[in-house]
């Protein structure tokens, strides 16, 4: 017979902003969407975790393994932004970002890996940054995180292409988030998006289901154009 169960899908930092936004798609789409965050509590398919731990990763496979027994995208969505100069910016600084971004994003491919491996048409998708693009004031760390992100999306998309695995990255601009108004308060647009607006976390939803299947290796820029100007 064939297999009719929904497709499951798991995103990180998915409280709110574009996770939630991410999850909320994949679910209007009648997907299954486990929802991984620090701030969350834990419900049926809400699980509170820290992405840097290795501990919270593999709790969080055996739940998922127990209840589905598969993966079939995976979305490494979690991150921080400190802003600070490179004078200002404390090794302690620099290393929370990297480790919520960048290695974050590492322990979930690799924890995940073996139920991606059983997934239907199974993918992983990582959230980058305008930053890895084009210079940003204030942002070093960062930058150095979402570009460490977009070299490890293009490695693992040749690695895991034998196993069918997809793994593409998004870029998002200036977006409407609370992590974006802590530091902007409300943001408006700022003159450096040609379409002359700033993001909502919709038009990320959108771009995160990279739906095609020939679609591997891939860093989309969904920025408004800010990237070429």
């Amino acid at each position: 017979m064939p297999d009719t169960a929904p497709r499951t899908a798991l995103v990180t930092g998915a409280a709110g902003g574009i996770g939630r936004a991410i999850a909320d798609r994949f679910e209007q789409n009648g997907w299954s969407v486990f929802r991984f965050d620090s701030t969350l509590p834990d419900a049926a398919r809400a699980v509170k975790g820290d992405v840097r731990s290795q501990t919270d990763w593999a709790a969080l496979a055996e739940r998922i393994n127990g209840e589905v027994g598969r993966l079939d995208v995976l979305v490494n969505n979690a991150g921080i932004l400190r802003e600070a100069t490179l004078a200002e910016t404390t090794l302690d600084m620099w290393n929370e970002v990297i480790a919520v971004n960048l290695t974050g994003a590492f322990l979930g491919c690799r924890t995940m890996l073996p139920l991606l491996q059983r997934g239907d048409a199974p993918a992983i998708l990582n959230l980058g940054s305008v930053d890895t693009l084009r210079g940003s004031l204030r942002h070093s760390a960062y930058a150095a995180s979402k570009g460490g992100i977009v070299a490890l999306t293009r490695a693992l998309a040749l690695e895991l292409a034998a196993d069918g695995i997809r793994v593409n990255a998004i870029c998002p601009g200036t977006v409407d988030t609370p992590m974006v108004q802590n530091i902007l308060g409300k943001p408006g647009f700022d003159g450096l998006d040609p379409l002359k607006r700033i993001s909502t976390v919709d038009d990320q939803a959108s771009a995160a289901a990279l739906e095609a299947g020939f679609i591997t290796g891939v860093a989309l820029s969904v920025d408004g154009g800010r990237a070429i100007r």
